[in-house]
């Protein structure tokens, strides 16, 4: 009678024991899974970081050269300007021996830079074009760079959501 209660204890026992394990191995399979988890939230995080840092980098470097072409663009049409005035100014003193009767008031006479010739207008047209396809390109680009960090936020926070349930 004894024996088939120690029997019986010891089976228990066994199960129980089993079932120990069981836990166990499960246990340290939802470790490994969550210690995964939480290094591939890592590396999302150092990547996205590092895409962020470069994300900065490239709108400083646009804001920059925005401001450098604007500068550029600025100063090109002031000295077109004043080309064109000592250009008319230069043509003048070079047909004075041809004019035999000049106005008393010379210094008097000024150049007027905003009568172009239609060909300096043409010209100014076509600068003005080049200038806008140039801002489109510029904006296309920091339309894509802004898509892609929205797109590096929004995996990012799906990552940080994952990791927090696991």
């Amino acid at each position: 009678m004894w024996a088939q209660g120690e029997d019986g204890a010891e089976s228990e026992g066994e199960r129980g024991s089993s079932s120990e394990d069981e836990r166990d191995i499960q246990c340290e399979i939802l470790e490994s899974q969550r210690d995964d988890a939480h290094q591939q939230l890592c590396d999302l995080e150092a990547v996205s970081s590092q895409l962020l840092k470069e994300m900065n980098v490239l709108e400083i470097q646009f804001h920059i050269e925005r401001s450098c072409r604007e500068s550029a663009e600025a100063l090109a049409v002031k000295v077109t300007k004043e080309n064109k005035v000592l250009k008319r100014a230069s043509q003048m003193t070079t047909m004075m021996p041809l004019i035999p009767e000049l106005p008393e008031n010379w210094s008097a006479v000024t150049f007027d830079p905003q009568a172009d010739p239609p060909e300096a207008e043409e010209t100014l047209l076509l600068e003005n074009q080049a200038k806008i396809a140039v801002s489109q390109l510029v904006t296309e680009e920091f339309t894509d760079m802004s898509q892609k960090l929205e797109l590096e936020q929004g995996l990012r926070q799906h990552a940080e959501v994952f990791a927090h349930q696991v």
